[in-house]
């Protein structure tokens, strides 16, 4: 079996990968020229004037409100690594915002220009961090610390939300191994000028191994290495994660068994600060991978061999949850108990759903 389909193969596979956004894989242009520059309209200035953010400095005394403010800050934290350069589109978790969105709390509204604040500004508010580690502990709150911290430290942006891996797959079957024979040469020299060398976000990938880089052991009579430089980011020994693509095998016939291809690995060079405590992860769970496309080897398409080896360096891991069955955190009984979830955020106030006659709160 050659790489061309092997490479078929798995891009059929990697297109059960979790996604937060949907991949414009006929976008020809995958990344912006120059990046996409913030401006803070009329509702991003309101943002930190509102009681419910107001509250992330002074704490939340309705256990109610504490729901709603966790709701938000879980669907922050949950977008904050697939912040990109390339346009003002997000990933929205929903899963957490649906719930609460009520005529009362406009609550899209709310994570939408909380994130236009987060990238006008280069980080999330501490006051967010320090309010979600205490509702977190109070409330059992479903928020990823981990995320979270990473978007209050000022995160590296990803280049495009658009290139996630079963994009990279598919455009490197069409514009290579689909390319004449005597094309793919420089074909595949053009490909990687274009998508190498980008930060991304990769998620869905299943955990398989974390090894340390030992250092080459010096020849007889040869003095040994001198240590590294701290200062000196590329300095070894670095710590490697070994991540599988997760694949579609076709069912086995209890009599005839097929052999099971090699599925797709990603090798990932850590950081050496990492968000997450990279001692207790735990193997054959999925992981989302942010850090820099370094290179890639597709496969000869040998037995016992990956049809593609992907290199990602300066990477940090996060834990992927399935929200897919998740009911949210909190609900419109919380919102209608909470005397903070009102729509200040707009200029209009209350007006936009008011009658004629009724008192106007935002009046005065």
């Amino acid at each position: 079996m050659t790489s061309r389909f092997l490479i078929a193969s798995a891009l059929a596979a990697s297109a059960l990968l979790l996604s937060s956004t949907p991949a414009r894989a006929q976008d020809d242009e995958a990344f912006a020229k120059k990046p996409f520059v913030w401006r803070l309209d009329e509702k991003d200035q309101r943002l930190p004037n509102t009681k419910l953010m107001k509250a992330m400095d002074t704490g939340f005394k309705n256990v109610h409100c504490a729901r709603v403010a966790a709701s938000l800050l879980a669907a922050f934290a949950e977008a904050a690594p697939f912040f990109h350069k390339k346009d003002n589109r997000f990933a929205l978790f929903k899963v957490f915002t649906d719930p609460i969105t009520t005529e009362k709390f406009p609550a899209d509204d709310y994570l939408i220009h909380m994130l236009h604040r987060a990238m006008h500004e280069g980080k999330a508010p501490e006051a967010w961090l320090k309010a979600a580690k205490e509702l977190k502990a109070k409330h059992k709150a479903p928020i990823d610390l981990a995320r979270l911290a990473f978007a209050v430290d000022g995160p590296t942006l990803i280049d495009s939300i658009d290139f996630a891996l079963p994009v990279f797959l598919q455009r490197f079957q069409t514009e290579v191994l689909l390319a004449p024979t005597v094309a793919q040469a420089s074909a595949l020299d053009r490909f990687s000028d274009r998508y190498l060398d980008r930060d991304l976000a990769w998620g869905g990938l299943i955990l398989a191994d974390i090894f340390k880089e030992e250092p080459p052991k010096p020849k007889k009579g040869e003095k040994p290495a001198p240590p590294p430089d701290e200062d000196d980011e590329d300095a070894g020994p670095h710590h490697y994660a070994t991540m599988l693509v997760p694949q579609v095998t076709p069912a086995q016939h209890p009599l005839f068994q097929t052999a099971v291809p090699e599925p797709m690995r990603v090798v990932v060079r850590l950081a050496k600060e990492q968000y997450i405590d990279v001692k207790k992860v735990v193997l054959a769970r999925t992981y989302l991978v942010h850090g820099r496309f370094y290179g890639f080897k597709a496969g000869t398409g040998q037995k016992d061999e990956p049809p593609m080896v992907i290199d990602i360096r300066d990477g940090l891991l996060f834990e992927e949850r399935d929200w897919s069955n998740y009911g949210g955190f909190a609900d419109a009984n919380d919102v209608a108990a909470c005397e903070l979830a009102i729509n200040d955020l707009s200029p209009l106030g209350l007006k936009d759903r008011q009658g004629i006659g009724e008192h106007d709160a935002f009046a005065h």
